[in-house]
């Protein structure tokens, strides 16, 4: 069962007045503006633009006990919280047309935010909220080869149309302990060759490597560059539904055996 918050009502001395406040100055969209002929109010839903959710009911009070509680329904505490993605950018939008702030920005481990006071007082936290850092599950990978230049140059080529290439190389002919780091460039390695003892297995039943593709053209790319470079076929590029609906998709098997997928899932 899925549920979601619709409406939450803020008590309103006017709903033009406070239309012309949440519209006109805050920028919010109006959502409903319908007269209820039964109860002789209007129905007024405005909502921040994009907002898919909760909105927010302009309610105009019709006695005194709702008018005492125009701008305080929390006792002076903030009550409502509207999120944003650039909160410099509203808070010079919003000064530009008059909504005053009572707390200037600050930073919080939550995010950023500063707090305004609608027509009527009531207050509002504006928050830009912190960005959390992205963490992968692996940080890298290492294939053995037991030829790492000739290795190097298969990646090399069938990389690059997925936007990957050498950060880093450790190539000393004749040497133990040479290797190859791809990524996206300016970055870490996401993929490192390594060469191994020429009598040690490189593969393992059941493992491959599925590299993200910027797009389908991509994937066409890479699996043609792949056999240009020594690849094997081991699936052309084309949908995979039983993967996925838009699950596109191609499969080489490297020199040294390593099978090896690059995917895009996304419309064509």
């Amino acid at each position: 069962m899925a549920q979601t918050l619709g409406l939450v009502t803020l008590v309103v001395r006017d709903y033009d007045e406070a239309l012309a406040f949440y519209v006109g100055r805050l920028g919010f969209e109006r959502v409903q503006d319908q007269f209820q002929p039964a109860q002789h109010k209007r129905w007024v839903v405005v909502s921040p633009p994009g907002a898919r959710e909760t909105k927010l009911l302009l309610a105009q009070a019709s006695n005194d006990a709702q008018r005492a509680r125009i701008g305080n329904q929390t006792g002076g505490r903030v009550g409502l919280f509207l999120y944003t993605s650039d909160l410099a950018q509203d808070v010079r939008r919003y000064r530009d047309a008059g909504v005053v702030f009572v707390r200037e920005p600050t930073q919080q481990p939550y995010g950023t935010v500063a707090v305004f006071q609608d027509l009527y007082g009531n207050l509002w936290d504006l928050i830009q909220p912190a960005v959390a850092p992205v963490v992968s599950m692996l940080h890298h990978l290492s294939l053995g080869t037991h030829d790492v230049a000739r290795a190097a140059a298969f990646y090399d080529a069938a990389l690059a149309p997925l936007g990957y290439g050498r950060v880093w190389s450790d190539l000393r002919p004749g040497e133990a302990g040479q290797a190859v780091g791809y990524g996206f460039a300016g970055g870490g390695d996401k993929l490192a060759l390594k060469q191994v003892d020429g009598g040690a297995p490189l593969q393992a039943a059941g493992f491959h490597v599925a590299l993200a593709a910027p797009s389908r053209q991509a994937v066409v790319d890479f699996h043609r560059a792949a056999l240009a470079a020594g690849g094997r076929d081991n699936g052309a590029p084309g949908l995979r539904p039983h993967y996925g609906a838009d699950y596109f998709a191609a499969f080489v098997i490297c020199p040294d055996g390593h099978h090896l997928e690059a995917v895009f899932k996304g419309a064509a």
